[in-house]
This record gives C-alpha cells, structure tokens and sequence, in this order.
C-alpha cells in the first residue's frame, strides 16, 4: 500500500504549503517540510495525497436521517441541515461518513463551495491531484474517556471519543473550555490532554492552568515538530469524512493510480514495438526470397525450355507446360504407354533386359539384351500387337547374351488395345 503524503496549505497567499510523509502504518518517514510545487510534485509522487483544511471552516455536526433513507443520503442531508443552517442548502456542500450509526444518525461536514473551489485551485495550482481533503479537527487525537485539545493559534480544537469536534476561536479559551467541559461536577471526571506548540501553549497557558484543579487529571503534550506531525499519524487509523464527494469526487483515472501502472504499459508498449519489427523484418525476409526465387525460376525455365519466354505470367504457362507432359504420359501412344507394353511383353523362359533408353518426340529407342535374337524379337512383336510401329536393328551376339536395339513410334490414329 502506498504511503501518505499530508499537505498544508498556507493560511496566507504568501505562506508557502507544508507536508509531511507518513506510512501506512501511521509512522511518520519524513519531518514537516515546506517548499515550492516542484519539490512538492516531487515528493506526492507515487503517494496518496491527503490535504488538510482549517476546521474553523468546516460546520462539524451529526443529524438524524428518517428510517430507511440511508440509500439516498444525498437527497436527505441537505433537506435535514436546511433549517438549522443560516446559509442557502444552495451555496453549500455537505460530506457524510461512509456509515449511519445505530441511532440512525450520521456525521456530516458542511463547508461553503465558495471554500471548496478556492482549495482546489490552491491545490491545482501546486501541481497534485488529492485522493481526500479533510478538517484539521478531525484528525486530533481520540482517546478513550479524553478529551483532547489542539491549540493550533488562532483556534482550539476540542474533542471527546465518539463526538464530533468542536472548534472555538482561541481569542476567549476560558469561555471555550467552559462550553466544552460543563459543570464541576463533570469536571472532576474529566481528563485532558492539551497538543501544542511551545509557543501556542505559552499564549494560552493560564487560562489551561486554571482549569487543572477542577479536573481529573490534566496532561500537556507538546509539539517539537508543529501541528503536522500529530494530525499525519492519524490519517491511516481514524476514518475522517473526505470532503472530496459529490462533485469534488475524484476522477477514477487519477496521476497517481497512472503512476502506479506506468512501468507495466511502457514494457506491454516496448513488447508490442519488438513484435511489430520482427513482422516487419519477416515480411522483408520473405520478398526478398520470393525475388530471388522468381530469378532462378526463370534461369531453370530458359535451360529446360529454350523457346519459352521469361515474360509476365512464366509460372502460368510452367504449369501448362507440365500438365500436358502429364497428360501425354498418361496417354497410351507416350513413354508410359510404350514402358508397360514392354513390361507385359517379356517372356519368362527367356526374358529381355532394357540396358537403355531414349524418348524423344514420340518415338522410343531400346537398347535390349537377352539369350539370343528371338528374345527381342519376342518384345518387338508385342509392341506392334499394342498398335505401336516397331523395328528391330543393330543385332549382335555378345559373349554369352544377344544385344540389339529396338526404335518403336505411335501410329498416327491408333489406339491401343487392352
């Protein structure tokens, strides 16, 4: 999960903002940091932004919803808080917590869009995208059976475990704590914890101090590293209303969900190049072959035929070429008639043995060896009996066998009988 980045805006146009980085666990990694966009750019990078308002800004209350309306908490907000708000429902945004509570009651945060658009162009203009915007206030501390002040100058920001925070000028503290704390009898059970600076304790100390022996136990905790440090430890543990809803919700596709995916879709963009060249390179290879190809085709065409043109459409008339030679060959008047006459023509007591052969335009030349001459006679006569013209010529005795040669030609208009 990613760490946290806590950012400040300044509470005057000339403050520069201040942030921190704190990890999911609520650790702090790095101390209050103030600077530039650039140096801030840099630092939210990769991290989940979360920017924190004064909650002297924010109305904090609780309303009770009519039963059954927890669907539509957009519509029933507004309408409840109406009448109790001095300003138009109109020129304000409200914020509900994720959950209504088992009196039917839901946490809401009321701020002026006025407000609102004035910390987004604040936040715009720094160069980083917020996942959350949240009151100061209600990130201070709860602790159970506490209550908890921030003293952040100019407020005071006062707060008891399962309550909405409550946000008094620091201006008149005795008059705030009066209103926080009650009577003396809840006084005696009370125990505080004040947070502050060491400076904004030293202001409103005694109006602290007088307060001690009515309650008790009381208990000063003060802030070395400023207000930052406090209210970034609790970002990951208490579950602050983000005021970042209804139109100020943000978009899906945020910088940093990018950021997050931009090392996968620059490798899935470097693959598909890689695969785009190697087709690329095969479809070259595979032309150049083709022409080399097409050049010994038609170098073995101007061997084996003389006559043929090495033209535009060689391979058409190759293929003509080859199928008529298939077709005289099948023919019983061509070479593989003649060869079968022959094969069937042999006499089994004394065969004849083909030594050689020629075949050219239509008429075969066999040269023929057996016991004596009637042996190539015998085969002769078979060839003519097939309708064939066959002559015997050449005739010698050899040592022990008889050779002669046999020339034999198709008979113009004759047909082979089976």
């Amino acid at each position: 999960m990613a760490d946290w980045l806590l950012l400040r805006l300044g509470r005057e146009d000339d403050q520069p903002p201040v942030w921190v980085t704190v990890a999911p666990s609520g650790h702090l990694i790095q101390q209050p940091v103030s600077g530039d966009a650039q140096a801030l750019q840099a630092a939210a990078l990769d991290k989940r932004v979360v920017v924190i308002v004064s909650g002297a800004e924010v109305l904090q209350t609780r309303v009770a919803l009519p039963p059954g309306s927890d669907s539509r908490l957009a519509q029933v907000v507004p309408n409840a808080l109406e009448e109790h708000l001095a300003d138009d429902i109109e020129h304000l945004h409200c914020a509900t917590a994720r959950n209504v509570d088992f009196a039917g009651r839901i946490d809401v945060d009321v701020v002026a869009h006025t407000k609102m658009n004035a910390w987004l162009e604040a936040v715009a203009a720094l160069g980083v995208t917020p996942q959350s915007l949240q009151a100061d206030s209600s990130l201070v501390p709860q602790v159970p059976g506490v209550i908890s002040v921030l003293i952040d100058r100019d407020t005071l920001s006062i707060t008891r475990e399962g309550e909405r925070p409550l946000v008094l000028p620091s201006s008149d503290a005795t008059f705030a704590l009066d209103l926080a704390l009650g009577d003396a009898e809840q006084r005696a059970v009370s125990h505080m914890v004040v947070y502050a600076s060491s400076q904004d304790w030293q202001s409103q100390a005694p109006a602290f101090e007088a307060l001690r022996p009515s309650l008790a136990s009381f208990k000063v905790q003060l802030l070395s590293a400023g207000v930052l440090p406090l209210l970034a430890a609790q970002v990951p543990q208490q579950q602050s209303i983000n005021l970042l809803q209804g139109r100020y919700a943000p978009r899906a596709h945020s910088s940093q969900g990018w950021s997050r995916w931009r090392v996968a879709a620059a490798m899935l963009l470097l693959l598909a190049g890689v695969h785009l060249a190697a087709q690329a390179w095969q479809i070259r290879r595979l032309a150049t072959t083709e022409k080399l190809l097409e050049a010994q085709l038609r170098q073995q065409v101007m061997t084996l035929l003389p006559g043929e043109s090495a033209g535009p459409g060689l391979r058409t008339r190759l293929q003509q070429r080859l199928n008529q030679a298939q077709s005289v060959g099948a023919d019983a008047q061509g070479l593989l008639g003649m060869l079968s006459v022959v094969a069937a023509s042999q006499n089994p007591a004394s065969p004849a043995k083909v030594q050689s052969l020629g075949f050219g335009r239509g008429a075969l030349d066999l040269r023929l060896g057996g016991a004596d001459a009637a042996a190539l006679e015998h085969v002769s006569q078979a060839l003519v009996s097939a309708g064939y013209r066959s002559e015997l010529t050449a005739g010698a005795q050899r040592g022990d066998h008889y050779e002669g040669r046999v020339q034999v030609r198709a008979v113009a208009g004759a047909a082979r009988s089976n």
